[in-house]
């Protein structure tokens, strides 16, 4: 299960900045927006609203309304990289996941520094089970901000998703070291470590594998040659064994087993044993 708990705080400290700029935009617009003229200004005060309004039910989980209030927010002032970052987020968790890729997406083509829409990008991939692009939208966020325990946990995930298991640890050990008491971290790590251990067992148990026509043919050879090399054992050393009917039986059973497998499986035949 991925985690995005990190975007849901980025989002929501952003709240007392936003009023202080909505202060900034009512009371000094000139100094704010020099350049800009009253509509300019309105239409940023009304989209710092949405934004807010956005916010506030993101934090209470209303997450239709939140996508109602950012939609407005960017279409507002298209210039808001939190706006689009709030659209994905909320897009994302309602599985609209063609809109978070695309407000993600434009989030970055505000900033392409962003963090959050690096990693909310990853989020959506793993979830349409696009690992291999979640774990490079993971490693982008990374490269940013190298500090981001959930960002690393997501990426232990993908890794996970992809068989890369020691990758998949290593993000998990990274996950734990920024952060000592992430539970889902810890937890992710364990069954990376069974899973682990688990191909290790395959593995050499897959090295060892033999076919049932291999141990077949080499019981009937075995059985072949104890019933030649004991009557003549008996012979060379003159001594009565009493051999010579088991003997017989023993070739019997021998030439049963070896002759159907040759037949089947030919000298030279590549499929082999």
């Amino acid at each position: 299960m991925y985690q995005n708990s990190d975007m849901r705080r980025y989002l929501i400290n952003y709240k007392f900045k936003t009023y202080i700029l909505m202060f900034l935009i009512v009371l000094c617009p000139t100094i704010a927006f020099p350049n800009s003229n009253n509509d300019l200004n309105e239409n940023i005060e009304n989209a710092l609203h949405y934004l807010q309004r956005g916010v506030e039910h993101h934090k209470s989980g209303n997450y239709e309304e939140a996508l109602t209030a950012y939609s407005k927010a960017v279409k507002l002032n298209p210039n808001d990289e939190r706006a689009y970052i709030g659209l994905g987020f909320v897009s994302s968790t309602l599985e609209k996941h063609n809109e978070a890729l695309k407000a993600y997406k434009q989030a970055l083509a505000l900033n392409p520094d962003s963090e959050w829409a690096h990693a909310g990008i990853g989020i959506v991939y793993g979830k349409l089970g696009k690992y291999k692009q979640a774990v490079d939208s993971y490693l982008d966020s990374i490269r940013i901000n190298p500090e981001s325990a959930e960002t690393y946990y997501n990426l232990g995930v993908a890794y996970g998703k992809l068989n890369k298991t020691k990758d998949s640890i290593k993000s998990y050990k990274q996950s734990i070291k920024l952060k000592p008491d992430y539970k889902k971290a810890h937890d992710g790590l364990a069954n990376a470590n069974k899973n682990l251990n688990k191909n290790k067992i395959i593995s050499i148990m897959n090295s060892f594998s033999i076919s049932t026509d291999t141990i077949l043919l080499i019981f009937g050879i075995l059985v072949f040659i104890i019933a030649i090399v004991l009557p003549a054992w008996s012979v060379i050393s003159e001594q009565e064994f009493g051999w010579r009917k088991w003997a017989w039986f023993l070739v019997v059973i021998g030439i049963f087993l070896i002759v159907p497998l040759f037949c089947s499986h030919p000298p030279g035949f590549q499929g082999g044993f």
